[in-house]
């Protein structure tokens, strides 16, 4: 492992991003439950009320959050400094959006102005209060730049896709604050996938991808120009409303240029031993460049396939199969990397402590992470068959209850060996 440039001496408590990461998972499960209630009539439409909630399980409940947690972990590693007062600003931040993004997925089943109030002012609370801690910091000059650059265009992503996303849900209470089409709503999703999801997946992977595998680092025009090309394709879509959809094309093209040569770094990691995250990483690779050979079919030839919602369609597949295929790959290398390391902090103050340190594998062992690649594998399958035929929605819920309940007993596992670890050590 490669940890040349990287700082560990301001890591926040790990019992912060477990916390995030236990409260991502029960959002990933509720969205199964979703599927399991809402019948076959919800896959007809991507504005079916009870599919904007199970959308926002997954973007909002499972990746933000797990985003959101992970953040709070990687910017004092790779820039050198953690945000002040992180333990009060994590706990109230994840209290609010977890309150918020419930009631706002609930709002949209039941649209009681109750319930979208409360989303507005929680999310607006909870966001505000993090969003400007981060920015405190990342305003300062920090180390390890481009990566600190991408997630600065990441954060201001997400803000902007935040944003849009409250003006929206404010309109269902009738307050009408700017005009709304479906322009704006596809500016919510693109902004979020491609600029929120991607650019943090870009900035983090910058680091990971050498630290981790033992992989050649990335070429540093590609550091140094790739989010800054993607943030432009993001302003142009905003102000380009006629060229919308050759503006996603050159967004698939570049993220779909990104993650092969991603694959290819991982092709030449000096370790060639068996990894099921690089699987993880080649699933999204596989999955975005079929999403992009998708969009540049005919919409007739879509639907010879099958394919009667492409939009809806091509946002599942970029949503489960790329991003969240990344991100429990990612899962994997942090929960074990963060227990060691918590742990390694502690018996380098008494080295006679070391040999109670367990390895990373015993945290979580390969084949436990392999069982949940191969979990991942049969949803993802699913998934795609389920947006053909709808009727197999059952058997899709079932697969989301028995993945995301595997990654749940995974993180306790890991969670218990620190505390028993800790305690040995504390004794």
């Amino acid at each position: 492992m490669n940890l040349s440039g990287l700082n560990f001496s301001a890591l926040p408590e790990i019992n912060i991003i477990f916390r995030f990461f236990v409260c991502a998972v029960l959002f990933a499960l509720g969205g199964a439950f979703l599927i399991l209630i809402s019948g076959a009539e919800v896959w007809q439409s991507r504005w079916h009320p009870n599919m904007l909630a199970i959308t926002h399980c997954y973007t909002l409940g499972f990746i933000t959050t797990v985003m959101m947690g992970a953040l709070l972990q990687i910017l004092p590693v790779i820039g050198g400094i953690g945000i002040p007062k992180v333990k009060q600003v994590a706990n109230t931040f994840l209290i609010f959006h977890v309150i918020g993004t419930f009631s706002l997925i609930t709002s949209f089943i039941w649209p009681i102005s109750t319930l979208t109030i409360a989303a507005i002012i929680l999310l607006f609370i909870g966001y505000g209060i993090y969003l400007v801690a981060l920015i405190s910091v990342l305003v300062k000059k920090l180390s390890q730049g481009s990566s600190i650059i991408t997630i600065r265009f990441a954060l201001c992503a997400l803000l902007f896709t935040l944003i849009l996303g409250l003006l929206m849900v404010a309109r269902n209470l009738g307050w009408q604050i700017i005009s709304f089409d479906k322009y704006i709503t596809d500016m919510h999703a693109i902004w979020g996938i491609a600029g929120w999801f991607s650019l943090l997946i870009i900035a983090v992977s910058f680091q990971i991808i050498p630290m981790f595998h033992v992989a050649p680092e990335f070429n540093e025009r590609i550091r140094n120009y790739l989010p800054k090309l993607i943030s432009v394709l993001l302003l142009l879509v905003m102000f380009s409303e006629g060229h919308v959809q050759e503006l996603v094309f050159l967004l698939l093209l570049v993220n779909s240029l990104f993650i092969g040569y991603l694959c290819y770094l991982l092709s030449l990691r000096k370790r060639k031993i068996p990894d099921t995250t690089v699987n993880f990483w080649r699933l999204s690779a596989v999955s975005l460049i079929t999403v992009f050979i998708l969009y540049l079919l005919p919409e007739k030839l879509l639907m010879a396939l099958g394919v009667e919602q492409p939009t809806l369609t091509l946002a599942a597949m970029v949503i489960f199969l790329y991003v969240i295929s990344i991100i429990l790959g990612m899962m994997l290398k942090i929960m074990p990397f963060l227990s060691y390391t918590h742990l390694q902090q502690r018996c380098l103050l008494d080295f006679s402590l070391m040999q109670l340190l367990p390895n990373m594998h015993q945290f979580l062992p390969p084949k436990h992470g392999k069982k949940l690649f191969y979990l991942h594998l049969c949803t993802a399958s699913v998934l795609v068959l389920t947006l053909i035929f709808n009727q197999l929605y059952l058997l899709l819920a079932f697969t989301l209850l028995v993945e995301f309940c595997w990654l749940l007993v995974l993180l306790m596992r890991c969670k218990r060996l620190y505390n028993v670890t800790i305690k040995n050590i504390n004794n």
